[in-house]
């Protein structure tokens, strides 16, 4: 059947729908190898028969720890060797981020195989995100000591393997253009993260209101994703409470930042307003999704990813017909401004008032028409990424 691809992933698949989607797309006329971690048994039921799972073991010791805080791109070294053990001659790896790419050109490089970088984010910008941003003068030190030489090892790699590979993706336009200017001569192009219009199950929304016995005039807003740095969740969590009594917020999602917000929320005092649920399995979302009328999508400048980013929450709540409270930043004002299914803020207390209270009138307005959302879901549809993705194969 066709070509057939070693994939590589540095984490669980259950819940990272990019790489369960583009895994999908590419065994639809290639044969799928998933090289991963911290795998489930029931992982393979997401997948046909073209799709073979390997779920490799990763010991976590002192040896680990070192190498993920300093040459972060070997710690996952060991994929090689499972990967030629198996005896298999795949035409293309593939990597996922940047923690994967060294392995996966050595293994390219065996194998005399296509190496495709599928790079999510700027991963080495991210990397401040792992450190906690207070902490004691001492420790400061030690983190930035080794930030600083986790970020000059990760751009040492980068710049290395870049040149080498045969194609390059990311998600949007600007993490492109960022990466041509580090390789000029790079493959690259642009394949969005963005949910299936076509395999989407409509099952009914959840019921907010009557789960928390919320009054039938409240509005409830929603903010799905993982809790960390860079989202604007200490400002939403710190804030929202000065919003009109029938604003509700549900948090959906689980993270390093978990304690912090509800700690926010119980000195706030406003527990009977904003709710945390952990995170749930990607099947179920989308009905937690429709059960909000505006999702929430606040970015920081934290790093220049996130300046840069186009977050999936910002799909799912379009696809979900639930208008988006944005940041101002570059890709979803591209967004926002295309089809008008939200409003843009600055991350500040008095911006993001302000903006709860104006598109809880626009929405009150019908400014945002079902019709509208029609319009950007068939724009916004993972079909329309598929022959992006099929041209790698050729």
């Amino acid at each position: 059947m066709g070509k057939s691809i070693a994939m590589l992933l540095n984490n669980g698949i259950s819940n990272d729908y990019r790489v369960i989607k583009m895994i999908q797309t590419l065994s639809k006329s290639a044969k799928v190898d998933l090289f991963y971690i911290d795998g489930k048994p029931e992982d393979q039921s997401i997948f046909d028969e073209n799709v073979e799972l390997y779920n490799l073991e990763h010991i976590i010791n002192f040896k680990t720890k070192l190498i993920r805080h300093s040459f972060f791109c070997y710690e996952f070294n060991f994929m090689v060797d499972a990967v030629i053990k198996t005896g298999k001659k795949y035409d293309v790896v593939f990597a996922n981020d940047l923690p994967t790419l060294y392995p996966a050109q050595k293994i390219a490089q065996t194998l005399k195989a296509n190496l495709v970088y599928d790079s999510h984010e700027i991963f080495n910008e991210t990397l401040n995100q792992f450190f906690p941003q207070k902490t004691s003068p001492l420790k400061k030190v030690i983190f930035n000591t080794l930030l600083k030489i986790m970020r000059g090892h990760g751009t040492r790699v980068e710049k290395k393997i870049l040149p080498k590979t045969d194609f390059f993706i990311t998600v949007n336009q600007s993490l492109l253009d960022y990466f041509m200017v580090i390789t000029p001569t790079i493959n690259g192009r642009v394949v969005m993260n963005l949910p299936m219009v076509t395999t989407q199950k409509i099952s009914d929304p959840i019921d907010f209101k009557a789960k928390y016995n919320w009054n039938d005039r409240d509005v409830i807003f929603i903010y799905q994703g993982f809790l960390n740095e860079g989202r604007g969740l200490k400002l939403l969590t710190d804030t929202f409470h000065e919003s009109d009594s029938k604003c509700k917020l549900v948090i959906i999602g689980s993270g390093p930042l978990n304690p912090l917000l509800q700690s926010i929320v119980q000195n706030n005092n406003s527990q009977d307003r904003i709710k945390f649920i952990p995170q749930v399995k990607l099947a179920e979302l989308s009905s937690y999704t429709r059960g909000a009328d505006i999702g929430i999508n606040l970015l920081e400048d934290f790093n220049l990813s996130k300046k840069l980013a186009s977050p999936n929450k910002l799909f799912e709540y379009i696809h979900a017909n639930v208008p988006v409270l944005s940041s101002n930043t570059i890709e979803n004002k591209r967004v926002i401004d295309k089809f008008g299914l939200g409003i843009l803020i600055e991350n500040t207390p008095a911006s993001l008032i302000e903006g709860i209270s104006e598109i809880i009138n626009l929405s009150d307005q019908k400014r945002f028409s079902s019709d509208k959302f029609d319009s950007a879901k068939k724009f916004y549809d993972w079909d329309n990424q598929n022959l992006k993705i099929l041209e790698i194969l050729n």
